[in-house]
């Protein structure tokens, strides 16, 4: 479980400051810089009279004029102003292991050179050693070491993107609450164990964990020269021969889906059967259609060097920082890649293990159809609901039908509606289509088999007008790939979601839901405890066995999200 720290609540002065992801500023270079003649830094704090002499030097000249400026002020006034790092000249045995992971930044996703820690690193050799360079002290080093502390924590547990620039991408989060940074580093500064305090930070889940550790593995991997890829001219069925079967087979074992000591057939160039049960169980591994072919999006999956897989997991680990950290109560979170729902009665959300789990149908890849990412409290279940159909789709899609032939309407058990609500069953007249055109009039599909929504509608009020709701459409679920709806999220058990969601609703059993569904009128259920729901969007996660599965970049977003993060060595 990740540690919970009271927040004191003062102004949030630099917690997450923009710029700062834009660029890395190394922390050192800045104090290298800091020389006896800089005035202090307009705008920052006033350090008290009651400093000890050299700390007060250093933060009149650094540490009070920039991120965490209030944070480190707290700090070091509950400190009384002594330092946390070092003593009788000395490093602290935990500022050597803080300042050793935060060089090892990357083993957590992230990069050292934003917590200045290869510099730190070379400064606490040359403070140890008697020889400082010119700038140099144990009360800067201590300074430089508390804010990158803060800087790094803070990222573990909130994710290192600001907000306000995944608000640019289309992305919605809420973000978890600020931790309370002074206390976290002065615990780290006296824990016998700080590396044990930084992993309190970070999520507390098995997939967490999973990726992490799998992390390892691909940076191994990104290090050697990629294998060479695949190329084909064409789709590649079993009993097909082409000259990049032998690549094919090298990355099938690389990525540990055929026997490394498996022989080849005696032409090597030959796809044989064995080879198209290894690209199934890929396929069924990256969420692609197991069918054993080698068409475009295998080939594109088969072909990503450990690389790309590398930045895929980092990103899951930044995307897995903004989920909430525990709750006390039911909550749904949907990822859009893998198309699956998963439901949770409280707790943490291990995205493994899941208390409900379903496939579900998403928006399709194109513009204005993508389902967003964003979060919404769900306060009432509908029940036979009527779907007004949005005045885009009318314009788009349906009208043009009606207008060939005026029976489309009832054959699809539709309704043009005026907007008063009472006028409702209006003739299918051209009038009344022009009407609906120019959004005087609506369309209006009634409860039934045929409707879109389904038996059931789960509603979350959003700025989106995106829901949860069931389909006529079930065989589409039977489909790998499953980005079909208008942004609206389908369901392939709907009425197990209505359980799970009212089961401590008085009265709401299986048997009551099933009769609702199938009745003859329509109308609302009202929670009397809302449920969170999280879209959410990551293309890589992990099972309950910790292999970690990766799923295409359905939207496109991992690209412009990887810029923000940034890469390892860029």
């Amino acid at each position: 479980m990740r540690r919970r720290f009271l927040l004191i609540a003062p102004p949030r002065l630099g917690l997450r400051l923009a710029p700062m992801i834009k660029f890395r500023m190394p922390f050192l270079l800045v104090l290298a810089l800091v020389v006896p003649f800089v005035a202090q830094a307009e705008g920052a704090l006033p350090v008290p009279d009651n400093a000890k002499p050299a700390m007060r030097g250093v933060l009149e000249k650094l540490g009070y004029a920039g991120p965490y400026a209030v944070e480190l002020r707290r700090l070091y006034e509950s400190q009384a102003y002594q330092p946390l790092w070092s003593h009788d000249g000395s490093a602290t045995p935990q500022a050597q292991v803080m300042v050793d992971a935060l060089v090892r930044a990357g083993e957590r996703g992230l990069i050292a050179a934003d917590y200045d820690g290869p510099n730190l690193k070379d400064s606490l050799t040359r403070l140890s050693s008697g020889q400082p360079s010119a700038g140099e002290s144990w009360a800067a080093f201590d300074v430089t070491l508390s804010r990158a502390s803060m800087r790094f924590g803070n990222h573990l547990h909130r994710g290192r993107i600001d907000v306000a620039d995944l608000t640019k991408l289309g992305i919605s989060i809420q973000a978890n609450r600020p931790l309370d940074l002074p206390r976290v580093v002065s615990e780290l500064s006296k824990s016998a164990d700080p590396l044990r305090e930084l992993d309190r930070l970070e999520p507390a889940t098995g997939v967490y964990g999973a990726l992490k550790a799998a992390l390892a593995h691909y940076r191994a991997l990104a290090q050697a020269a990629p294998p060479a890829p695949v190329k084909l001219a064409k789709s590649l069925h079993a009993g097909e021969s082409s000259e990049s079967v032998p690549n094919l087979r090298t990355l099938l074992q690389l990525n540990g889906y055929l026997d490394p000591n498996a022989l080849p057939a005696a032409d090597a160039n030959l796809y044989d059967d064995g080879l198209a049960d290894a690209v199934r169980r890929f396929q069924a591994r990256f969420g692609l259609e197991p069918d054993g072919i080698v068409g475009g999006q295998t080939l594109k999956q088969i072909n990503m060097t450990p690389a790309e897989r590398l930045n895929q997991i980092r990103l899951g680990l930044e995307r897995l920082r903004w989920l909430p950290e525990q709750r006390d109560s039911a909550y749904l979170i949907v990822n859009v890649p893998s198309f699956r729902l998963y439901g949770y009665d409280a707790g943490v959300p291990d995205l493994a293990k899941p208390d409900i789990s379903m496939n579900v149908i998403v928006g399709e890849a194109i513009d204005t159809h993508n389902t967003p990412v964003f979060h919404a409290d769900m306060e009432s279940i509908a029940f036979r609901p009527y779907w007004n159909v949005p005045y885009s789709i009318a314009h788009k899609e349906l009208l043009p039908l009606i207008e060939k032939s005026y029976s489309y309407l009832a054959k699809n058990d539709m309704e043009i509606v005026a907007d008063d609500g009472i006028s409702v069953g209006l003739d299918a007249s051209q009038g009344n289509i022009d009407a609906v055109d120019h959004g005087q009039f609506r369309l209006r599909q009634r409860p039934g088999p045929k409707n879109a929504l389904g038996p059931i509608k789960f509603v979350f009020p959003n700025m989106n007008s995106v829901y949860l709701h069931g389909t006529p459409k079930q065989y589409l679920f039977q489909r790998a790939r499953r980005d079909f709806s208008h942004g609206c999220i389908r369901l392939a058990d709907p009425a197990g979601l209505a359980e799970f969601v009212l089961k401590n609703e008085n009265g709401w059993n299986r048997s009551r839901i099933e009769s609702a569904m199938q009745g003859d009128k329509s109308f609302s259920v009202r929670l009397s405890r809302n449920v969170p729901v999280y879209i959410f969007y990551t293309t890589a996660l992990a099972d309950a066995q910790g292999q970690v599965l990766f799923y295409p970049d359905v939207y496109g977003q991992d690209a412009g999200l990887l810029q923000l993060l940034g890469k390892e060595g860029g």
